[in-house]
């Protein structure tokens, strides 16, 4: 992404610019602010980018772009392992919360009241992998799962850990 709310793709090995049949490949004349996050869907081809103009945007190949506008900024895009679902740091109502939103546009939904949440990731169960200060003891982010189904977070029981990633079901922070 850039500073002027365009999204290219590049292949770095050859340092050219990618031709794909993104609706998302030109400039967005409504976008300003820089991108914040872009996340690639693991299914088709979907990407959502999310910046300082306080919007989501869900791109896809041969359509416009569905969206959402907030009143303050959007950060931290993950896609959920089906693709269907995209979660989202934004500051909608209040403080930085999670929100998620079906993949082919829609409302979102505040999943934490929390303050301070960033999205990090999902788990191939479909549990979004955040951090949030609420919880910690000390004055550091600390890693929560959230799990849509039950709308229920639970304490990742790392101590000071702050980001991570999983692969299958191993966690590497």
């Amino acid at each position: 992404g850039s500073s002027e709310g365009a999204v290219s793709l590049w292949d770095w090995r050859a340092e050219t610019e990618l031709k794909r049949p993104w609706t998302a490949h030109r400039p967005v004349p409504e976008a300003s602010g820089a991108m914040q996050a872009m996340a690639f869907s693991p299914v088709g081809w979907t990407l959502a980018t999310a910046g300082g103009d306080r919007t989501l945007r869900l791109w896809g190949a041969g359509r416009q772009p569905a969206f959402s506008n907030h009143t303050e900024a959007v950060s931290c895009a993950a896609f959920s392992p089906d693709g269907s679902t995209v979660a989202f740091s934004a500051e909608y109502a209040g403080p930085t919360e999670v929100y998620t939103m079906p993949a082919g546009g829609g409302v979102p939904h505040r999943c934490t009241y929390d303050g301070n949440a960033r999205v990090i990731g999902w788990t191939k169960g479909g549990k979004i992998l955040y951090s949030t200060t609420r919880y910690s003891t000390l004055p550091n982010p600390q890693l929560l799962l959230f799990d849509p189904a039950t709308s229920t977070s639970s304490v990742v029981p790392l101590a000071q850990a702050s980001d991570g990633s999983y692969a299958g079901d191993t966690l590497f922070f």
